[in-house]
């Protein structure tokens, strides 16, 4: 079984499911092998699909993001945190237990039971950066009048593209930056973002907020 190393946004070694290590530049992330074919006319087989990739998903997930992510929103239900993770991202998911509609994937949930959760990214935008060749602007506003925001929250950004799903480290980027520019694999061309913020201490957690960008677009100048 492959690991994932030095926390969330380290490499991973080996296979993982239909996943596998790798890095491209200094960014480690998983690389996926693509998705078992279910018959049509399998329907019982169908019709566990979507629950079975969905928790599959995220007991592979489990260590390194639903772990210390998402197991405090999960107590906090009463209930483990490979269970919310499957509540919260059901519906983004088809009967065949592939990933359907990207804007509706949770990386970071949204934690009712928690006091002093950071504030979601404000006014996230992203796009093609025009002055640097395969990267990606990430772009958000701060208004310290809406809601739990500290100039010190530390921003996370996860990937998945046509093929993959990898945790950018090393970023470094506060709230107070309100702007990154990231660095993706060239051969990348349709990126969906998932953005949020942690405390300073890495034990509080916004929800995630999504973002898709199209490489082979123009980029934006502004």
């Amino acid at each position: 079984m492959g690991k994932i190393r030095q926390g969330i946004f380290g490499p991973v070694e080996g296979k993982v499911d239909n996943l596998v290590g790798a890095s491209w530049n200094g960014i480690h992330y998983l690389r996926s092998l693509g998705h078992p074919h279910i018959p049509d006319s399998e329907k019982q087989k169908t019709s566990q699909g979507k629950f079975s990739a969905i928790r599959k998903m995220g007991h592979y997930l489990k260590d390194e993001l639903l772990d210390p992510i998402w197991k405090t929103a999960a107590q906090n239900n009463q209930m483990t945190s490979v269970n919310l993770f499957q509540r919260v991202n059901h519906d983004a998911f088809d009967s065949e237990g592939k990933i359907s509609d990207f804007s509706l994937l949770k990386m970071s949930p949204r934690d009712l039971g928690a006091k002093e959760i950071p504030g979601r990214p404000q006014c996230l935008q992203a796009f093609k950066d025009p002055d640097r060749e395969n990267h990606i602007i990430i772009r958000w506003d701060y208004d310290r009048q809406l809601g739990v925001v500290k100039d010190n929250d530390i921003l996370h950004v996860i990937v998945i593209d046509e093929e993959e799903i990898y945790f950018a480290e090393n970023i470094n980027a506060k709230r107070v930056d309100k702007a990154i520019s990231l660095n993706i694999p060239n051969e990348n061309k349709l990126i969906n973002l998932y953005v949020f913020f942690s405390d300073n201490t890495k034990t509080k957690y916004s929800e995630s907020v999504y973002q898709f960008v199209n490489m082979d677009n123009e980029p934006i100048n502004n």
